[in-house]
Protein backbone atom coordinates (compact mmCIF):
# COMPACT_ATOMS: atom_id res chain seq x y z
CA UNK A 1 0.00 0.00 0.00
CA UNK A 2 2.87 2.36 0.76
CA UNK A 3 5.25 1.11 -1.91
CA UNK A 4 5.30 4.53 -3.58
CA UNK A 5 6.45 6.14 -0.33
CA UNK A 6 9.18 3.51 0.14
CA UNK A 7 10.53 4.39 -3.29
CA UNK A 8 10.18 8.17 -2.99
CA UNK A 9 10.89 9.01 0.67
CA UNK A 10 12.37 6.17 2.70
CA UNK A 11 12.95 8.41 5.72
CA UNK A 12 9.24 9.25 5.95
CA UNK A 13 8.38 5.61 5.30
CA UNK A 14 10.49 4.53 8.27
CA UNK A 15 8.82 7.14 10.50
CA UNK A 16 5.41 5.68 9.57
CA UNK A 17 6.76 2.20 10.27
CA UNK A 18 8.08 3.19 13.69
CA UNK A 19 4.76 4.80 14.71
CA UNK A 20 2.76 1.74 13.59
CA UNK A 21 1.04 3.43 10.67
CA UNK A 22 2.72 0.78 8.52
CA UNK A 23 2.76 -2.77 9.90
CA UNK A 24 5.72 -5.13 9.65
CA UNK A 25 3.66 -7.33 7.29
CA UNK A 26 2.96 -4.36 5.01
CA UNK A 27 6.61 -3.35 5.17
CA UNK A 28 7.76 -6.78 4.04
CA UNK A 29 5.16 -6.82 1.24
CA UNK A 30 6.39 -3.44 0.01
CA UNK A 31 10.03 -4.55 0.19
CA UNK A 32 9.33 -7.71 -1.79
CA UNK A 33 7.63 -5.61 -4.42
CA UNK A 34 10.37 -2.98 -4.86
CA UNK A 35 13.25 -5.49 -4.74
CA UNK A 36 11.92 -8.15 -7.12
CA UNK A 37 14.26 -7.08 -9.92
CA UNK A 38 17.31 -6.30 -7.77
CA UNK A 39 18.17 -8.35 -4.68
CA UNK A 40 20.78 -5.80 -3.56
CA UNK A 41 18.34 -2.89 -3.60
CA UNK A 42 17.52 -1.05 -0.38
CA UNK A 43 19.96 -2.94 1.90
CA UNK A 44 19.20 -0.59 4.78
CA UNK A 45 15.54 -1.62 4.58
CA UNK A 46 16.36 -5.32 4.61
CA UNK A 47 18.59 -4.65 7.60
CA UNK A 48 15.71 -2.90 9.34
CA UNK A 49 13.24 -5.64 8.42
CA UNK A 50 15.45 -8.33 9.90
CA UNK A 51 16.02 -6.41 13.14
CA UNK A 52 12.27 -5.77 13.51
CA UNK A 53 11.45 -9.38 12.68
CA UNK A 54 13.79 -10.54 15.43
CA UNK A 55 12.53 -8.05 18.02
CA UNK A 56 8.85 -8.63 17.19
CA UNK A 57 9.24 -12.43 16.82
CA UNK A 58 7.86 -12.39 13.29
CA UNK A 59 6.31 -15.72 12.30
CA UNK A 60 5.36 -15.49 8.58
CA UNK A 61 8.39 -17.50 7.54
CA UNK A 62 7.23 -18.05 3.96
CA UNK A 63 6.86 -14.33 3.32
CA UNK A 64 10.25 -13.63 4.83
CA UNK A 65 11.66 -16.44 2.70
CA UNK A 66 10.38 -14.62 -0.40
CA UNK A 67 11.94 -11.36 0.79
CA UNK A 68 15.40 -12.87 1.33
CA UNK A 69 15.13 -15.42 -1.49
CA UNK A 70 16.22 -18.27 0.77
CA UNK A 71 14.47 -21.40 2.01
CA UNK A 72 12.03 -21.30 4.95
CA UNK A 73 14.39 -23.39 7.08
CA UNK A 74 17.16 -20.87 6.45
CA UNK A 75 14.89 -18.02 7.52
CA UNK A 76 14.07 -19.79 10.77
CA UNK A 77 17.74 -20.45 11.45
CA UNK A 78 18.65 -16.83 10.72
CA UNK A 79 15.95 -15.32 12.93
CA UNK A 80 16.79 -17.64 15.82
CA UNK A 81 20.56 -17.22 15.61
CA UNK A 82 22.78 -15.16 17.89
CA UNK A 83 24.27 -12.17 16.12
CA UNK A 84 26.73 -9.33 16.60
CA UNK A 85 26.61 -5.77 15.33
CA UNK A 86 29.81 -4.45 13.77
CA UNK A 87 30.61 -1.00 12.41
CA UNK A 88 32.84 0.22 9.59
CA UNK A 89 33.29 3.54 7.76
CA UNK A 90 32.09 3.99 4.18
CA UNK A 91 33.36 7.06 2.34
CA UNK A 92 32.14 8.84 -0.75
CA UNK A 93 33.39 11.67 -2.96
CA UNK A 94 30.36 13.49 -1.65
CA UNK A 95 31.28 13.85 2.04
CA UNK A 96 27.63 14.13 2.97
CA UNK A 97 27.20 10.51 1.91
CA UNK A 98 30.12 9.21 4.00
CA UNK A 99 28.89 7.36 7.06
CA UNK A 100 29.37 4.64 9.63
CA UNK A 101 27.84 1.50 8.16
CA UNK A 102 26.65 -1.45 10.23
CA UNK A 103 26.42 -5.16 9.63
CA UNK A 104 24.65 -7.95 11.50
CA UNK A 105 26.82 -11.06 11.63
CA UNK A 106 24.77 -14.17 12.44
CA UNK A 107 25.93 -17.43 13.99
CA UNK A 108 23.92 -19.54 11.56
CA UNK A 109 24.53 -21.86 8.64
CA UNK A 110 22.25 -20.16 6.09
CA UNK A 111 25.03 -18.21 4.41
CA UNK A 112 22.76 -15.29 3.50
CA UNK A 113 23.84 -11.75 2.62
CA UNK A 114 21.84 -8.85 1.23
CA UNK A 115 24.82 -7.65 -0.84
CA UNK A 116 25.43 -10.45 -3.31
CA UNK A 117 28.33 -8.64 -4.99
CA UNK A 118 30.32 -8.98 -1.73
CA UNK A 119 29.89 -12.74 -1.61
CA UNK A 120 33.51 -13.55 -2.57
CA UNK A 121 34.94 -11.36 0.21
CA UNK A 122 32.52 -12.84 2.74
CA UNK A 123 33.44 -16.35 1.60
CA UNK A 124 37.10 -15.60 2.36
CA UNK A 125 36.11 -14.88 5.98
CA UNK A 126 33.95 -18.01 6.09
CA UNK A 127 36.99 -20.00 5.07
CA UNK A 128 38.98 -18.52 7.98
CA UNK A 129 36.15 -19.26 10.40
CA UNK A 130 35.78 -22.79 9.07
CA UNK A 131 32.00 -22.60 8.92
CA UNK A 132 29.17 -20.70 7.31
CA UNK A 133 27.47 -17.57 8.63
CA UNK A 134 25.12 -14.84 7.40
CA UNK A 135 25.79 -11.12 7.22
CA UNK A 136 23.31 -8.32 6.61
CA UNK A 137 24.45 -4.78 5.76
CA UNK A 138 22.61 -1.50 6.23
CA UNK A 139 24.42 0.29 3.39
CA UNK A 140 25.17 -0.29 -0.28
CA UNK A 141 28.91 -0.07 -1.02
CA UNK A 142 31.44 -1.70 -3.34
CA UNK A 143 34.89 -1.79 -1.73
CA UNK A 144 36.11 -4.61 0.52
CA UNK A 145 37.35 -2.64 3.54
CA UNK A 146 34.34 -3.99 5.45
CA UNK A 147 36.10 -7.35 5.77
CA UNK A 148 37.92 -6.49 9.01
CA UNK A 149 34.62 -5.62 10.72
CA UNK A 150 32.80 -8.73 9.51
CA UNK A 151 35.74 -10.95 10.43
CA UNK A 152 35.61 -9.59 13.99
CA UNK A 153 31.86 -10.24 14.11
CA UNK A 154 32.32 -13.77 12.82
CA UNK A 155 35.32 -14.74 14.95
CA UNK A 156 35.09 -12.78 18.20
CA UNK A 157 32.89 -13.45 21.20
CA UNK A 158 33.00 -9.76 22.08
CA UNK A 159 32.58 -6.68 19.88
CA UNK A 160 32.93 -3.32 21.70
CA UNK A 161 30.22 -0.85 20.71
CA UNK A 162 32.65 2.07 20.49
CA UNK A 163 34.92 0.48 17.86
CA UNK A 164 34.73 0.67 14.07
CA UNK A 165 36.98 -1.42 11.83
CA UNK A 166 38.43 -0.93 8.37
CA UNK A 167 40.74 -3.23 6.43
CA UNK A 168 40.83 -6.10 3.98
CA UNK A 169 41.49 -9.64 5.20
CA UNK A 170 43.94 -11.88 3.34
CA UNK A 171 43.46 -15.59 2.87
CA UNK A 172 45.64 -16.37 5.91
CA UNK A 173 44.04 -13.75 8.17
CA UNK A 174 46.47 -10.89 7.57
CA UNK A 175 44.91 -7.42 7.87
CA UNK A 176 45.71 -5.69 4.59
CA UNK A 177 45.90 -1.98 3.68
CA UNK A 178 42.93 -0.11 2.25
CA UNK A 179 42.36 3.14 0.40
CA UNK A 180 41.10 6.44 1.82
CA UNK A 181 42.23 5.69 5.38
CA UNK A 182 42.46 9.35 6.40
CA UNK A 183 38.91 10.02 5.15
CA UNK A 184 37.64 6.98 7.05
CA UNK A 185 39.40 8.17 10.21
CA UNK A 186 37.58 11.48 9.86
CA UNK A 187 34.19 9.78 9.51
CA UNK A 188 34.84 7.66 12.60
CA UNK A 189 36.06 10.65 14.60
CA UNK A 190 32.90 12.59 13.76
CA UNK A 191 30.86 9.75 15.30
CA UNK A 192 33.03 9.65 18.47
CA UNK A 193 34.16 6.11 17.72
CA UNK A 194 37.60 4.50 17.75
CA UNK A 195 38.92 3.12 14.47
CA UNK A 196 40.99 -0.04 14.22
CA UNK A 197 42.82 -0.36 10.91
CA UNK A 198 45.79 -2.23 9.42
CA UNK A 199 47.99 0.25 11.31
CA UNK A 200 46.86 -1.27 14.63
CA UNK A 201 47.26 -5.00 14.04
CA UNK A 202 48.90 -7.29 11.50
CA UNK A 203 46.63 -10.31 11.85
CA UNK A 204 42.99 -10.87 12.74
CA UNK A 205 44.01 -13.36 15.45
CA UNK A 206 45.85 -10.57 17.30
CA UNK A 207 42.63 -8.57 17.48
CA UNK A 208 40.48 -11.54 18.49
CA UNK A 209 42.93 -12.43 21.27
CA UNK A 210 42.59 -8.94 22.74
CA UNK A 211 38.80 -8.74 22.39
CA UNK A 212 38.34 -12.18 23.96
CA UNK A 213 41.05 -11.89 26.60
CA UNK A 214 39.64 -13.77 29.55
CA UNK A 215 42.27 -14.11 32.26
CA UNK A 216 45.27 -12.92 30.25
CA UNK A 217 47.88 -11.04 32.30
CA UNK A 218 48.66 -7.39 31.54
CA UNK A 219 51.66 -5.63 33.13
CA UNK A 220 50.71 -2.35 34.82
CA UNK A 221 53.20 0.11 36.28
CA UNK A 222 52.27 3.09 38.46
CA UNK A 223 54.98 5.52 39.48
CA UNK A 224 54.56 8.59 41.65
CA UNK A 225 58.21 9.50 42.08
CA UNK A 226 60.16 12.45 40.77
CA UNK A 227 62.45 10.72 38.31
CA UNK A 228 63.09 10.66 34.58
CA UNK A 229 63.32 6.91 34.00
CA UNK A 230 59.69 5.86 34.41
CA UNK A 231 59.52 4.57 30.84
CA UNK A 232 62.64 2.44 31.32
CA UNK A 233 61.27 1.02 34.57
CA UNK A 234 57.96 0.27 32.88
CA UNK A 235 59.69 -1.57 30.03
CA UNK A 236 61.76 -3.52 32.53
CA UNK A 237 58.65 -4.52 34.48
CA UNK A 238 56.81 -5.55 31.30
CA UNK A 239 59.76 -7.73 30.35
CA UNK A 240 59.79 -9.28 33.83
CA UNK A 241 56.06 -10.11 33.81
CA UNK A 242 56.45 -11.71 30.39
CA UNK A 243 59.19 -13.90 31.83
CA UNK A 244 57.05 -15.22 34.70
CA UNK A 245 53.50 -15.28 33.29
CA UNK A 246 52.82 -17.69 30.44
CA UNK A 247 49.56 -15.99 29.49
CA UNK A 248 50.89 -12.43 29.34
CA UNK A 249 49.70 -10.16 26.53
CA UNK A 250 52.51 -9.16 24.15
CA UNK A 251 53.64 -5.58 23.58
CA UNK A 252 51.60 -5.14 20.39
CA UNK A 253 48.59 -6.63 22.16
CA UNK A 254 49.03 -4.21 25.06
CA UNK A 255 49.03 -1.22 22.71
CA UNK A 256 45.97 -2.56 20.92
CA UNK A 257 44.14 -3.22 24.18
CA UNK A 258 44.91 0.29 25.43
CA UNK A 259 43.36 1.73 22.28
CA UNK A 260 40.31 -0.53 22.31
CA UNK A 261 39.43 -0.32 25.99
CA UNK A 262 40.83 3.10 26.88
CA UNK A 263 43.04 2.10 29.81
CA UNK A 264 46.74 2.80 30.42
CA UNK A 265 49.36 0.29 31.51
CA UNK A 266 51.70 3.09 32.61
CA UNK A 267 50.65 5.92 34.91
CA UNK A 268 53.41 8.34 35.86
CA UNK A 269 53.37 11.49 37.93
CA UNK A 270 56.57 13.36 38.74
CA UNK A 271 55.26 15.95 41.18
CA UNK A 272 52.83 15.08 43.96
CA UNK A 273 50.76 17.64 45.83
CA UNK A 274 48.95 16.34 48.90
CA UNK A 275 45.74 17.94 47.62
CA UNK A 276 45.90 15.75 44.50
CA UNK A 277 46.21 12.36 46.16
CA UNK A 278 42.47 11.70 46.43
CA UNK A 279 41.97 12.31 42.70
CA UNK A 280 45.07 10.26 41.87
CA UNK A 281 43.64 7.35 43.88
CA UNK A 282 40.40 7.57 41.91
CA UNK A 283 42.22 7.70 38.56
CA UNK A 284 44.50 4.79 39.50
CA UNK A 285 41.69 2.61 40.83
CA UNK A 286 39.37 3.31 37.91
CA UNK A 287 42.14 2.54 35.41
CA UNK A 288 42.67 -0.87 37.04
CA UNK A 289 38.93 -1.51 36.96
CA UNK A 290 38.87 -0.79 33.22
CA UNK A 291 41.65 -3.33 32.69
CA UNK A 292 39.85 -5.94 34.78
CA UNK A 293 36.44 -5.32 33.19
CA UNK A 294 38.02 -5.89 29.78
CA UNK A 295 38.83 -9.44 30.92
CA UNK A 296 42.51 -8.98 31.77
CA UNK A 297 44.28 -9.65 35.07
CA UNK A 298 46.35 -6.60 36.04
CA UNK A 299 49.88 -7.51 37.15
CA UNK A 300 50.88 -4.33 38.95
CA UNK A 301 54.02 -2.82 40.42
CA UNK A 302 53.57 0.42 42.32
CA UNK A 303 56.28 3.00 42.96
CA UNK A 304 55.26 5.73 45.38
CA UNK A 305 53.81 6.42 48.84
CA UNK A 306 51.93 3.71 50.74
CA UNK A 307 48.95 5.92 51.69
CA UNK A 308 48.29 6.64 48.02
CA UNK A 309 48.62 2.94 47.17
CA UNK A 310 46.02 2.15 49.84
CA UNK A 311 43.70 4.74 48.29
CA UNK A 312 44.11 3.17 44.85
CA UNK A 313 43.35 -0.22 46.38
CA UNK A 314 40.20 1.09 48.06
CA UNK A 315 38.95 2.55 44.79
CA UNK A 316 39.79 -0.64 42.84
CA UNK A 317 38.03 -2.83 45.39
CA UNK A 318 38.09 -6.60 45.71
CA UNK A 319 35.84 -7.64 42.82
CA UNK A 320 38.45 -8.50 40.21
CA UNK A 321 41.54 -10.74 40.10
CA UNK A 322 44.92 -9.00 40.35
CA UNK A 323 48.58 -9.87 40.95
CA UNK A 324 50.76 -7.44 42.94
CA UNK A 325 54.56 -7.27 42.80
CA UNK A 326 57.21 -5.85 45.11
CA UNK A 327 60.50 -4.37 43.90
CA UNK A 328 63.53 -6.36 45.03
CA UNK A 329 67.23 -6.22 44.18
CA UNK A 330 66.97 -8.70 41.31
CA UNK A 331 63.78 -7.42 39.74
CA UNK A 332 60.35 -8.05 41.25
CA UNK A 333 58.72 -10.57 43.55
CA UNK A 334 55.10 -11.69 43.33
CA UNK A 335 53.81 -11.04 46.86
CA UNK A 336 50.01 -10.92 46.51
CA UNK A 337 48.43 -13.23 43.95
CA UNK A 338 44.65 -12.87 43.77
CA UNK A 339 44.29 -14.35 40.30
CA UNK A 340 42.59 -17.46 41.64
CA UNK A 341 40.93 -16.46 44.92
CA UNK A 342 39.99 -12.92 45.92
CA UNK A 343 38.75 -14.03 49.32
CA UNK A 344 42.30 -14.66 50.56
CA UNK A 345 42.72 -11.03 51.64
CA UNK A 346 39.35 -10.98 53.38
CA UNK A 347 39.65 -14.29 55.21
CA UNK A 348 38.89 -13.44 58.85
CA UNK A 349 41.47 -14.77 61.31
CA UNK A 350 40.91 -15.26 65.02
CA UNK A 351 44.61 -15.30 65.89
CA UNK A 352 47.50 -13.39 64.35
CA UNK A 353 50.76 -15.03 63.36
CA UNK A 354 52.37 -12.04 61.70
CA UNK A 355 51.35 -9.06 63.85
CA UNK A 356 51.46 -8.12 67.50
CA UNK A 357 48.30 -6.13 68.24
CA UNK A 358 47.62 -3.51 70.89
CA UNK A 359 44.16 -1.95 71.27
CA UNK A 360 43.68 0.93 73.69
CA UNK A 361 41.31 3.83 74.40
CA UNK A 362 37.56 4.27 74.39
CA UNK A 363 36.62 7.01 71.90
CA UNK A 364 34.49 6.50 68.79
CA UNK A 365 37.34 7.65 66.53
CA UNK A 366 39.65 4.76 65.73
CA UNK A 367 43.29 5.40 64.89
CA UNK A 368 44.82 2.43 63.06
CA UNK A 369 48.64 2.39 63.11
CA UNK A 370 50.32 -0.18 60.85
CA UNK A 371 54.03 -0.82 61.25
CA UNK A 372 56.21 -3.26 59.36
CA UNK A 373 59.34 -1.10 59.08
CA UNK A 374 61.95 -0.50 61.76
CA UNK A 375 60.89 3.13 62.13
CA UNK A 376 58.72 3.58 65.23
CA UNK A 377 55.69 5.82 64.64
CA UNK A 378 53.23 4.97 67.42
CA UNK A 379 54.17 7.73 69.90
CA UNK A 380 54.36 10.37 67.15
CA UNK A 381 50.95 9.42 65.73
CA UNK A 382 49.24 9.31 69.11
CA UNK A 383 50.68 12.72 70.01
CA UNK A 384 49.43 14.14 66.69
CA UNK A 385 45.92 12.69 67.12
CA UNK A 386 45.67 13.82 70.75
CA UNK A 387 46.41 17.41 69.74
CA UNK A 388 43.75 17.14 67.04
CA UNK A 389 40.99 15.14 68.75
CA UNK A 390 41.73 15.41 72.45
CA UNK A 391 41.17 12.09 74.19
CA UNK A 392 38.12 11.10 72.14
CA UNK A 393 39.87 8.31 70.28
CA UNK A 394 41.00 4.75 70.54
CA UNK A 395 43.88 3.21 68.68
CA UNK A 396 44.90 -0.08 67.12
CA UNK A 397 48.62 -0.63 66.89
CA UNK A 398 49.56 -3.51 64.59
CA UNK A 399 53.31 -4.10 64.63
CA UNK A 400 54.77 -6.84 62.46
CA UNK A 401 56.75 -9.45 64.35
CA UNK A 402 59.54 -9.03 61.80
CA UNK A 403 59.42 -5.24 61.61
CA UNK A 404 62.47 -3.91 59.82
CA UNK A 405 63.25 -7.32 58.36
CA UNK A 406 60.04 -8.28 56.62
CA UNK A 407 60.45 -11.50 54.58
CA UNK A 408 59.45 -11.13 50.92
CA UNK A 409 56.88 -13.91 50.73
CA UNK A 410 53.13 -14.33 50.39
CA UNK A 411 51.79 -11.06 51.85
CA UNK A 412 48.14 -12.02 51.49
CA UNK A 413 48.58 -13.31 55.06
CA UNK A 414 49.64 -9.83 56.26
CA UNK A 415 46.70 -8.23 54.46
CA UNK A 416 44.13 -10.67 55.81
CA UNK A 417 45.46 -10.24 59.35
CA UNK A 418 45.32 -6.44 59.09
CA UNK A 419 41.76 -6.75 57.82
CA UNK A 420 40.80 -9.19 60.55
CA UNK A 421 42.20 -6.89 63.24
CA UNK A 422 40.06 -3.92 62.22
CA UNK A 423 37.00 -6.08 61.60
CA UNK A 424 37.25 -7.46 65.12
CA UNK A 425 37.32 -3.95 66.57
CA UNK A 426 34.43 -2.78 64.36
CA UNK A 427 32.36 -5.76 65.50
CA UNK A 428 32.86 -4.81 69.15
CA UNK A 429 32.54 -1.04 68.96
CA UNK A 430 30.55 1.57 67.03
CA UNK A 431 33.07 3.81 65.31
CA UNK A 432 32.41 7.21 63.70
CA UNK A 433 35.52 7.03 61.55
CA UNK A 434 38.89 5.31 61.17
CA UNK A 435 42.14 7.23 60.63
CA UNK A 436 45.00 5.26 59.05
CA UNK A 437 48.73 5.78 59.60
CA UNK A 438 51.19 3.35 58.09
CA UNK A 439 54.77 2.41 57.53
CA UNK A 440 54.64 -0.67 55.34
CA UNK A 441 55.48 -1.92 51.83
CA UNK A 442 53.34 -0.60 49.00
CA UNK A 443 51.80 -4.00 48.09
CA UNK A 444 50.55 -4.46 51.65
CA UNK A 445 49.05 -0.96 51.68
CA UNK A 446 47.43 -1.56 48.29
CA UNK A 447 46.11 -5.01 49.21
CA UNK A 448 44.78 -3.76 52.54
CA UNK A 449 42.98 -0.96 50.71
CA UNK A 450 41.36 -3.55 48.45
CA UNK A 451 40.24 -5.60 51.45
CA UNK A 452 39.02 -2.67 53.55
CA UNK A 453 37.08 -1.00 50.74
CA UNK A 454 35.16 2.26 51.09
CA UNK A 455 32.47 1.12 53.51
CA UNK A 456 33.00 3.72 56.19
CA UNK A 457 34.32 7.17 56.88
CA UNK A 458 37.84 8.20 57.65
CA UNK A 459 41.13 9.35 56.22
CA UNK A 460 44.56 8.05 55.34
CA UNK A 461 47.48 10.17 56.51
CA UNK A 462 50.94 10.78 55.13
CA UNK A 463 53.85 12.50 56.83
CA UNK A 464 54.47 16.04 55.61
CA UNK A 465 58.24 16.54 55.74
CA UNK A 466 57.96 20.26 55.05
CA UNK A 467 55.62 20.98 57.96
CA UNK A 468 56.89 18.11 60.13
CA UNK A 469 53.43 16.77 60.81
CA UNK A 470 50.82 14.46 59.36
CA UNK A 471 48.42 15.46 56.59
CA UNK A 472 45.16 13.74 55.61
CA UNK A 473 45.76 12.84 51.96
CA UNK A 474 42.94 10.37 51.23
CA UNK A 475 39.29 10.82 52.27
CA UNK A 476 37.83 7.34 52.16
CA UNK A 477 34.17 8.33 51.72
CA UNK A 478 35.12 10.19 48.51
CA UNK A 479 36.49 6.99 46.94
CA UNK A 480 33.06 5.35 46.64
Amino acid sequence: MFRWLLEEDRKKYVSFLETGAISLDEFIDDLISVRKDNASKYPEMVFLAIRKAISEKYIDVDKFSTLLNVCSECVLELLRAEYKVVKFPVVSKDKALSKIAQALVFEDDAGYTNLAHQQASIDAIRKLKGKNFSVVFDTLFYDDSFMFAVAVGALSKNVPENIAFTGRIGEHGNILPINSLSEKEEVVKDENLILLSPLDAAHIDDVIDVLNAQGASVPVFYTYQDNDDADRKYESFVEFVHSVQDNCVGISGIRLAEKVFGFSTLLKYKKLEFTDWNELAIVGGDNLRMIAKAGFIPNIAFEGPGPLAMGVGIRFGAQYPIVIYHKVAQGYAKVIDLSDNLRKIKAIKQSFDRFDVEVSGDGDICVYIIKTASHELKAQVIDFVRKKEGNNFMYIYASHKNSGNLPVEDWTVEVSELMSIVQKVKAEKLLSKIEFFMSCPIPIAFGFGMAFGHFGNGSIYAYNNIENTYTAVIRIEELK
